[in-house]
């Protein structure tokens, strides 16, 4: 992406992605049962925080100069690997 505005899209549509990833996380869990819940909870939390921050950067993302959103990038990049793991150790977690 080579604009700020192309990559605020980008983080925006990732963001309502991560809700949907959620979502779906919690409800397989709850059909599951509390076995199931139980073990993915703590992994949900820590997603839906590291959901925040994500949305937070974004927020400093596009209120900072077209200069400085480029040294930024680098923490939303961060955040985005954070919640991929979180989203697999939550998998793997279901399936096991």
């Amino acid at each position: 992406m080579n604009t700020k505005e192309q990559y605020t899209a980008k983080v925006e549509a990732h963001l309502k992605q991560i809700d949907a990833e959620i979502a779906k996380l919690k409800v397989e869990a709850l059909e599951r049962g509390d076995d199931a819940e139980s073990k993915v909870s703590e992994t949900i939390d820590t997603l839906e925080t590291k959901r925040q921050e994500l949305a937070d950067g974004l927020s400093k993302l596009k209120s900072s100069s077209e200069d400085a959103w480029k040294d930024l990038r680098s923490g939303v990049e961060s955040a985005f690997d954070e919640i991929r793991n979180g989203f697999e150790k939550a998998r793997a977690k279901l399936a096991a």
